[in-house]
């Protein structure tokens, strides 16, 4: 009877903390991170290389949220009065006029800025204004509320405001390209029309919201400046990398799911190796000869403490347990015990056998930690690990039971003894530290017959995300010890905690992370894409303008990103992804045809080349095709003859 009283007390609490739980998540608020404001670089001139954008203000207009959807591509963005435009006509591919900044035209500047677009500029702007009634908007009078709508080309998305956004409606006639509508085509509320030699996108709201940013209101703009427009970035990089769980991808050919990858302009990919190599040694070395002949390199990602559904079906006493004595079988992992030392063993054996056995060029050793992120002691039905080794071994250094931690009716239960409870966060974080040099050693021993091969580690942010540590185990100043004993990348894969933060928090994990590993340390982002849990965001995957950012945040802060996966990204959003990792590239026009630029690494500028000559710092340079030019990393002088 009193085993069953503590059991059901314990129910309860169970029941009460995921309460608390669920309160804190909708709550919490990251303090290490000041300000989830968008800020934007903007560019002091053009260069006469990088496709151009003028977003039309006057000095103390901000319009950061604007400037960072075309940034995030590669565009060059100015932010200037009208005389830009006149003293760089040419190079402006694109003007933005602001609704405030609309309103304060002139006639003079508004037939200015009309006979331009007629002439072949491209301009988008918003609101009831003069100008926009010289292009041809037909108002009906009354306001318009819009709360959310469909972007026409993804009919699919909904996309939702956090505030509504207040506008003019018009009339259509179906004189104009519908972009965007509430309820209906024949209704739009952000359109795009030819005008002459040129062309406009006008909407009916404000191109950004008062707060928050510019991908909120309009995700999938740069799509229309590419199709309807004809305008797109010119300089871009071929880099960054993406998971590939083979499980989402059997039934394509090898050669399709490589032909994906390079499409998408990545140049690594990781792949699964939750699947047993004997099982699946076809389809991997396949894979893997079709990724190389595409000029990707492979990498194999393990899930440890996950091994595979066989190694879980064979070894049913190596399997981990939670708080309530149950196997733990959490999420998708099926999790075994590698703070047992024979565990352990035979777990790097299988990735040596792996490695070894296929043409790999590095190893990823992603997410060991124990369960369970943001919960912690509060859900004991998660909590791990709880198996036998770790209750004998905590045991011998502490003289009692760690799992008496979790009876409520015991004097070491966690939410009364602070002892208790920081004893099992330091056993755990020191396991979890033992456990990656045990397997990062286990890839030293492959180095001795395959030198090349590279190593990550991916691991979830506990410097952002401080309570990580207690939750799940993980010291990243510990871990950072190993990295430079032994060289790995560190992948941060930053908790869903932080993503209202926006892409901004990439900048401040980015610099913390070197202030602990330093310069010469390897730093790469996780991003996962997939659907997110609640309705705080406009739309439920990371689509669009909101990736791009996401990707342009990391690539500049950090050495490389790796997206996850190749089975939640879409295509649609992969065209603009290469032009994403140059924030790097600068150039600047010393004369006519002469600019002297600098970069961290090579880089692509897309130009005609027919009918030209290339000097590189003085010399002939041609590593060039008909459409592309193959940029050195470094500091260097390219000189274009016509």
């Amino acid at each position: 009877m009193k085993k069953k009283y503590t059991y059901l007390c314990a129910a309860l609490t169970v029941i009460i903390f995921s309460l608390l739980i669920y309160c804190n998540l909708k709550e919490k608020k990251v303090t290490n991170i000041d300000s989830a404001k968008e800020t934007c670089s903007f560019d002091n001139d053009f260069n006469g290389i990088m496709t151009g954008v003028l977003i039309l203000s006057e000095p103390e207009g901000e319009y950061e949220s604007i400037g960072s959807m075309f940034k995030s591509v590669g565009f060059t963005v100015v932010k200037d009065g009208l005389i830009k435009l006149k003293e760089s006509y040419r190079d402006v591919k694109v003007l933005v006029v602001p609704f405030e900044e609309a309103l304060k035209l002139d006639k003079e500047s508004e037939d200015y800025i009309i006979n331009w677009t007629k002439d072949g500029g491209h301009l988008i702007t918003s609101g009831k204004s003069s100008l926009s009634q010289k292009l041809g908007m037909d108002f009906y009078g009354e306001k318009i509320q819009i709360s959310g709508y469909r972007w026409a080309s993804h009919p699919g998305i909904n996309i939702r405001f956090k505030n509504k956004a207040e506008g003019f409606g018009f009339n259509n006639d179906n004189k104009f390209k519908t972009l965007g509508y509430v309820s209906n085509k024949e209704k739009p509320f952000i359109v795009y029309s030819p005008f002459n030699k040129g062309g406009f996108i006008f909407s009916a709201i404000d191109l950004a919201p008062e707060s928050g940013f510019g991908f909120d209101y309009f995700p999938f703009l740069l799509e229309a400046v590419r199709d309807d427009f004809g305008i797109k970035p010119n300089v871009k990089r071929d880099s960054g990398a993406v998971y590939v769980d083979i499980g989402y991808h059997y039934s394509e050919s090898p050669e399709k799911v490589a032909e994906r990858v390079k499409s998408c302009g990545f140049s690594q990919a990781n792949i699964s190796m939750w699947y047993p190599i004997e099982d699946y040694y076809d389809y991997f070395s396949k894979l893997i000869e079709e990724l190389h002949k595409k000029g990707i390199k492979v990498y194999a990602w393990f899930e440890f403490p996950m091994v595979s559904q066989k190694f879980w079906d064979e070894h049913p006493k190596w399997r981990e347990k939670t708080a309530l004595e149950r196997d733990a079988s959490i999420d998708w992992r099926k999790l075994m015990a590698l703070e047992d030392e024979n565990c352990l063993r035979e777990v790097i054996k299988i990735m040596q056998k792996s490695v070894k056995a296929l043409n790999f060029d590095g190893v990823d050793i992603a997410e060991i930690y124990f369960e369970t992120p943001n919960a912690g002691f509060i859900l004991p039905m998660r909590f791990t690990p709880m198996h036998e080794s770790f209750r004998e071994g905590f045991k011998q250094k502490y003289g009692v039971d760690p799992l008496s931690a979790f009876n409520i009716g015991s004097k070491y239960y966690w939410m009364r003894n602070d002892k208790m409870k920081k004893d099992i966060i330091e056993y755990r974080v020191a396991l979890i530290n033992n456990i990656h040099e045990e397997i990062l050693k286990g890839i030293e021993e492959i180095k001795k017959s395959k030198p090349y091969i590279e190593s990550s580690v991916t691991i979830i942010d506990s410097l952002m995300e401080e309570r990580m540590r207690e939750d799940i185990g993980v010291d990243i100043m510990e871990l950072s010890k190993l990295q430079k004993k032994y060289n790995f990348a560190f992948q941060v894969e930053d908790p869903f905690t932080l993503w209202n933060l926006g892409p901004i928090r990439y900048k401040t994990i980015g610099e913390n992370y070197r202030k602990i590993i330093g310069e010469k340390g390897k730093l790469n982002i996780d991003i996962n894409v997939v659907n997110r849990m609640n309705n705080d965001y406009p739309y439920k995957k990371q689509r669009g303008i909101e990736l791009y950012e996401l990707m342009s945040y990391a690539s500049k802060y950090t050495d490389n990103i790796i997206i996850y996966g190749l089975n939640t990204i879409e295509e649609d959003d992969m065209y603009f992804a290469p032009y994403t990792r140059v924030s790097d590239v600068k150039f600047g026009k010393e004369g006519e045809g002469v600019y002297k630029y600098s970069a961290k690494k090579d880089f692509i500028w897309e130009t005609n080349t027919r009918g030209k000559t290339f000097l590189m710092d003085g010399k002939i340079f041609t590593n060039y095709s008909q459409n592309e030019v193959f940029l050195l990393g470094g500091e260097h002088k390219i000189q274009v003859v016509e």
